[in-house]
């Protein structure tokens, strides 16, 4: 049996995602108050179950992308130039972990009250392997 630990995997996608380009500033958790000069930001959090599956394992990554507003409006074109480049390729080893991922569903988005827009993203499927 693998041990797969969820720290772990956070981190590697978090690493992953800023190699993308999609903000060099990412999180495992919202910070509780954020830098008005943070034009971006992004969260990534396992959830739910990590399957072991032998020789690997698959998870769900809720990715949450953090846009700050324009003149009170959502920063629409800046979420979707986050999300097309963490759709643009997500697979490579990072530490002792191989990961790649099956896909990516969008979910929506809101305002967090504190004057950002987030898309909510799960990544499907996350395929893990302990190299």
């Amino acid at each position: 049996m693998n041990n797969f630990d969820q720290t772990v995997i956070e981190r590697a996608v978090s690493e992953v995602m800023r190699t993308l380009g999609v903000s060099s500033h990412v999180f495992n958790n919202r910070p509780r108050s954020s830098d008005k000069n943070l034009k971006d930001f992004a969260v990534c959090k396992v959830v739910g179950a990590i399957r072991d599956l032998g020789a690997f394992g698959t998870c769900t990554v809720a990715v949450h992308l953090f846009a700050q507003d324009v003149a009170n409006m959502k920063n629409g074109e800046k979420l979707s130039v986050m999300q097309g480049r963490l759709k643009g390729g997500f697979s490579g080893t990072i530490g002792d972990l191989l990961l790649d991922f099956k896909g990516i569903e969008p979910i929506g988005d809101t305002p967090d009250g504190n004057g950002y827009h987030v898309r909510i993203i799960q990544l499907k499927q996350v395929i893990i392997k302990i190299v």
